[in-house]
């Protein structure tokens, strides 16, 4: 087990403000990470999720505007060459989630954006 680790924190978070939610705090959000470090090479998958929250309220019809939950599971991996460089690659999305915003209680969407899945290779030198 020498080089592997987790990384996990959860944060609860419960507001009073009245009638109208504290602006983009969610309930619920968590990240949990393992990974491997040892010798030239290196690698780590975590998974981050936030809760719903809210974002506004829509001027006309007065319905509130609630950002979906989101969830989003990423990775990357080093290989060391030599003291001072290393290759890596890191994928982030990898499950391709989208951010969703709906009105509610009429539960129609809002805003939906697709960021994609998003893949890089590169080269890491130091001096």
């Amino acid at each position: 087990m020498d080089g592997f680790g987790f990384l996990a924190n959860y944060t609860y978070l419960q507001s009073h403000g009245g009638s109208v939610p504290l602006i983009g705090a969610s309930k619920n959000n968590y990240t949990a990470s393992v990974y491997y470090e040892k010798g030239w090479f290196g690698g780590r998958v975590t998974y981050t999720y936030r809760g719903k929250f809210y974002t506004s309220t829509e001027g006309n019809t007065q319905d509130q505007v609630w950002e979906q939950p989101f969830g989003t599971l990423d990775a990357n991996v080093t290989f060391g060459i030599g003291d001072h460089v290393s290759l890596v690659f890191e994928a982030t999305n990898i499950l391709q989630d989208t951010n969703r915003s709906r009105f509610e209680p009429i539960d129609l969407i809002s805003d939906y954006f697709d960021n994609g899945r998003r893949i890089l290779a590169g080269v890491r030198a130091t001096f």
